[in-house]
């Protein structure tokens, strides 16, 4: 149920050694979507995968894995066209950056 996943990653994002997988959630260029895109990764525990929602309310287009002070995170811009009705704040105009605690 996942609303047009866009972006795919996979990182060590929680350090362990083990491969997580981040998947982002597109969403729609108007501002009305389906439900609120999230942007997600799924941490391997013991080769399961447990989801972890990072973000939600705004779509992310062509997110990116990152690598930050040996650490790996998510690098992504905001997904709303620029002739949208809804409300323009100021996250939508920046770039994106996850980053694990």
């Amino acid at each position: 149920k996942l609303l047009d996943p866009h972006s795919v990653a996979v990182g060590a994002f929680d350090g362990d050694g083990t491969l997580d997988v981040f998947v982002g959630e597109l969403g729609s260029p108007s501002g009305n979507d389906l439900h609120t895109p999230k942007q997600r990764i799924f941490f391997n525990r013991g080769g399961q995968l447990v989801e972890h929602v990072i973000d939600e309310g705004l779509g992310t287009h062509e997110a990116k894995l990152i690598h930050l002070d040996g650490r790996a995170g998510i690098a992504g811009k905001p997904y709303r066209g620029l002739k949208s009705t809804k409300p323009r704040t100021p996250e939508i105009d920046g770039v994106q950056i996850w980053m694990p605690e």
